[in-house]
């Protein structure tokens, strides 16, 4: 397995800004259909696949672990945090529902695929998505106290 180079600073990789509203695509699927979770028991036999949401990149989780989450323990407007951003899904996620979100990575290839994903999906909200190339560690470009929820998913276990 090729060593990664560990980055020193934060650096921005993509930013996704849109102030304007936009309406949603004819080739998003309906999240409509979405319902929360009512217990502590979740179990999700069919992947959600609305967005740019797919099943390829290794560790990701279905799209309804983070939607759960984002609609539980934030509001619309929020800063919600995923340290380890990999395809992007709670990115997406906090996008579809009007939050703010950064999303961190020490690899450039899976911010490559989360910056693909997460600008195909339309801005219904005013909200901002950022990506940067880091150690979840070193967080010194992020205001403190700034963030809302931190979402990780921690499938991933380095050599």
């Amino acid at each position: 397995m090729p060593k990664l180079e560990e980055p020193k600073e934060m650096k921005e990789f993509y930013t996704d800004n849109s102030d304007s509203k936009l309406e949603t695509s004819t080739n998003q699927q309906d999240t409509n259909d979405f319902e929360l979770e009512a217990t502590t028991i979740w179990s999700f036999p069919d992947r959600g696949k609305w967005a740019t949401h797919k099943g390829d990149y290794r560790g990701n989780f279905a799209p309804q672990i983070p939607r759960n989450v984002i609609e539980r323990y934030s509001k619309q407007g929020d800063l919600v945090l995923d340290p380890m951003v990999g395809s992007g899904t709670t990115i997406i996620e906090a996008k579809l529902t009007g939050r703010n979100s950064i999303g961190i990575d020490i690899n450039k290839k899976p911010l490559e695929i989360a910056k693909e994903r997460i600008s195909q999906v339309p801005n219904t909200t005013s909200s901002s998505h950022i990506l940067f190339l880091s150690y979840a560690r070193n967080l010194d470009k992020i205001n403190d106290n700034s963030i809302d929820l931190n979402h990780l998913h921690s499938s991933y276990v380095r050599d």
